[in-house]
């Protein structure tokens, strides 16, 4: 049953809500008997599906794939679209994501080339903040090495 147009003006709406109303009226979805149990058997389905997902990530050939791979090759085998947060959630629900490896870098406790006189070497640092009732503001500031003087800091605003 398709919704009639309404022609009546309404007092007490305004013309947008009512527009905005009769399109949504008419393209309300409807859903048969068999589209609403196919529905409800698709969300029973779920179990399933993770123990698929999981079975196909413990295979041989998919233990290196990325959730986002393995996403798409059940998408691409099984006809069924699985999104790789989906894939991810599980693999971590079941301890199979393995953490990256991370190359950890200690700090020394002095730089390795040590500065013997002043203007040797220079540091710099730009940066920028907002002072309230005046606006963005950038700061530099340039810094000798050895004697850990700086050279007139500048402050300017942006154009």
């Amino acid at each position: 049953m398709k919704p009639q147009h309404s022609l009546k003006k309404s007092s007490t709406k305004a013309p947008t809500e009512r527009v905005v109303k009769d399109i949504r009226r008419q393209t309300r979805r409807h859903f048969s008997a068999e589209d609403k149990i196919r529905i409800v058997l698709d969300g029973l389905r779920g179990e399933d599906i993770q123990d698929q997902i999981i079975e196909m990530a413990l295979e041989a050939d998919a233990t290196d794939l990325s959730p986002r791979e393995l996403s798409v090759r059940f998408t691409d085998e099984k006809r069924y679209f699985v999104s790789k947060s989906t894939v991810y959630r599980l693999l971590k629900a079941h301890d199979l994501i393995t953490s990256p490896a991370y190359v950890v870098i200690k700090a020394a406790d002095a730089f390795h080339t040590k500065t013997t006189r002043p203007n040797e070497m220079w540091q710099t640092d730009f940066t920028y903040f907002k002072i309230i009732g005046w606006g963005w503001m950038y700061l530099s500031t340039v810094l000798d090495d050895f004697s850990w003087l700086t050279s007139s800091p500048g402050s300017c605003a942006p154009r």
